[in-house]
C-alpha cells in the first residue's frame, strides 16, 4: 500500500469507522503495515548513518593534521548525527 494511503487510514478519525468487524480488521492490517514500514525505514536510516561515519573515518587524517577532505568528513559526521535524531 502506498505511504499516502497508509497515512490516510492512520489519520482517519474513529468516528468515520463503521461498526463493521471487517473494517476494524482492515484498519488493524494497515496499522501493522505502517509499523513494519517505519521499522524498515529506521533500519535503513541506521545503516545510512553508519555508512556516513565510516566515510568520515576514511576521509579523515590523523589528529593534528589538516587534510584535503576534512570539511567533507565533518559534513558526513554532521549528517550522521542528524539521521540519528
Amino acid at each position: 500500500m502506498s505511504d499516502l494511503m497508509l497515512c490516510g487510514i492512520l489519520r482517519m478519525p474513529p468516528e468515520l469507522w463503521k461498526d463493521d468487524p471487517l473494517q476494524f480488521m482492515q484498519v488493524h492490517s494497515c496499522m501493522r503495515e505502517a509499523a513494519t514500514e517505519l521499522e524498515q525505514r529506521a533500519d535503513k536510516i541506521t545503516e545510512a548513518a553508519a555508512l556516513l561515519d565510516w566515510l568520515a573515518g576514511r576521509l579523515s587524517v590523523p589528529d593534528g593534521e589538516i587534510g584535503p577532505f576534512d570539511d567533507i568528513a565533518a559534513d558526513c559526521r554532521a549528517m550522521a548525527e542528524r539521521l540519528r535524531k
